[in-house]
């Protein structure tokens, strides 16, 4: 496995990386994320539907003493403890409108655009209109 020192305390993997920035590692046959299988070989088994954290919020980083296991929920709420979570700090939908209390509704846990919502549903019933005979 390639690492690199950083100026801060983490090792960074250098190898593949994925799209969101983790390391990819083949190890005995198997893809492995490059955090989990630190974890793993020096900390442990992980157990099934549990998630490997950064203390450091690097996702390259494989520094064992910055890894540590949480599930997703925690994963979401230390991500909105630390402010990363960037759908918070937006305060427009994609389409320019603004994210107001009356304006606003959640769906799967994400801030969703009521107008945006309605705008979709006037189409789908238009859409549905012109194609009866």
């Amino acid at each position: 496995m390639m690492i690199m020192q950083t100026n801060n305390p983490c090792l960074e993997y250098l190898g593949a990386i994925s799209g969101n920035g983790y390391g990819n590692v083949h190890f005995r046959g198997s893809q492995w994320r490059a955090h989990r299988l630190v974890y793993s070989i020096i900390k442990g088994p992980i157990p099934h539907g549990t998630n490997v954290l950064h203390s450091c919020d690097n996702p390259k980083c494989i520094n064992a003493s910055h890894l540590f296991l949480g599930t997703q929920k925690e994963n979401m709420q230390d991500k909105i403890n630390k402010n990363r979570d960037h759908n918070k700090r937006k305060t427009h939908c994609s389409n320019g409108h603004e994210f107001t209390h009356e304006n606003t509704y959640k769906w799967r846990n994400e801030r969703k655009c009521r107008q945006c919502r309605s705008t979709r549903r006037k189409a789908a019933m238009e859409a549905q209109n012109s194609s009866l005979p």
